[in-house]
């Protein structure tokens, strides 16, 4: 499992199956399911050969386990919880290429985002699961103390030997915000190395969308916002989504409502309630993205931070009293795929 920080997503696949009777070739409709990563994938392709449907499954959740235990922060013998356990400051460890690729990308987001995606986030996400099992806010002091173990500028990368060292001495990393999407990419990869392109792989959520369903236009979804009946439908074909928010996953103290998503430059869960829904054209990048524009909100921080990001749309509901207030932002063509919720 990753993280309890990873984000809840809430998809409903509508795909239904095809066969080309009578016809060479024919496609047939295969589901393959595993869980991994503290959530369940979910893979849907069209093939016309069983055996290499069969291989590429075996061979995606092969891929799964092995990034799961390069990034898993909970598995205790995983990569990066020995990186963790042993990192000193100022020493340089030499890292697997998965990690390094993934400190990379993750260390350029939060500078497009103005450190408002950071995977140093893991101290303030512990600070507040405590908080939310004491029923009590953390003070002051302890905000302070954590946030001084926050911060993306804290991480020094080697390119030339692949070493990583620490500035601070209690550095908690945390994928939890863009690993299931990396993931997803990979199954991507490789059924289409298996040249199976008609594929949909669901990462607890963060789902990518190949080549469409035979006789299809994509692969259509329903995204359920959980505020009020925001509800739509995308119809997809190369792309991803992803969609972050607290709607079951949030506490509530003092007649304050705490989403688990955590703003790392203030160390404090979000309060506003708020939706974010990001269509791109990789899933790692819909996945980091729907949970920055969840700490950005509906203004003109998320319309900035998605300039950076010219293949990506982000959608973004948010509850002020009684009244919902929705924000379109970024690439438009890949927005029109949102169609009205079927009544």
């Amino acid at each position: 499992m990753l993280s309890r920080f990873v984000l809840n997503i809430y998809f409903v696949l509508l795909s239904t199956s095809y066969f080309a009777l009578g016809q060479k070739n024919e496609f047939v409709k295969y589901t393959f399911e595993q869980p991994h990563m503290g959530t369940q994938f979910l893979i849907v392709c069209y093939a016309t050969d069983s055996i290499k449907a069969r291989n590429a499954a075996e061979k995606a959740f092969d891929r799964i386990a092995e990034l799961n235990n390069v990034l898993s922060d909970y598995h205790p013998e995983s990569e990066l919880s020995v990186l963790m356990k042993n990192q000193r400051p100022g020493l340089a460890y030499k890292v697997s290429d998965d990690l390094w690729y993934m400190l990379k990308a993750s260390i350029e987001v939060s500078k497009k985002t103005n450190g408002l995606f950071d995977i140093t986030v893991g101290n303030c996400t512990k600070l507040w699961r405590r908080a939310q099992r004491k029923k009590a806010l953390p003070n002051n002091n302890a905000i302070v103390q954590t946030l001084a173990n926050t911060g993306f500028q804290h991480i020094i990368l080697d390119s030339v030997n692949q070493k990583v060292s620490f500035k601070k001495p209690d550095i908690k990393l945390d994928f939890g915000g863009i690993a299931k999407g990396y993931a997803a990419d990979e199954v991507y990869k490789i059924f289409v190395r298996e040249g199976i392109k008609r594929v949909m792989i669901d990462a607890g959520g963060d789902i990518f969308c190949g080549k469409a369903p035979p006789g299809k236009s994509g692969w259509e979804v329903k995204v359920i916002s959980g505020l009020g009946d925001k509800d739509f439908e995308i119809c997809l074909e190369n792309l991803a989504v992803a969609t972050s928010g607290d709607l079951y996953r949030f506490f509530e103290l003092d007649g304050v409502r705490y989403s688990h998503i955590v703003d790392p430059t203030a160390c404090a869960p979000i309060t506003q309630q708020i939706s974010t829904t990001v269509i791109s054209n990789f899933a790692e990048k819909a996945d980091f993205m729907a949970s920055t524009l969840n700490v950005s909100g509906n203004g003109k921080r998320s319309r900035n931070i998605l300039k950076n990001y010219p293949q990506t749309y982000g959608l973004i509901f948010s509850k002020k009293s009684d009244k919902i207030i929705k924000k379109r932002y970024g690439n438009k063509r890949i927005g029109r795929k949102i169609k009205p919720k079927k009544r």
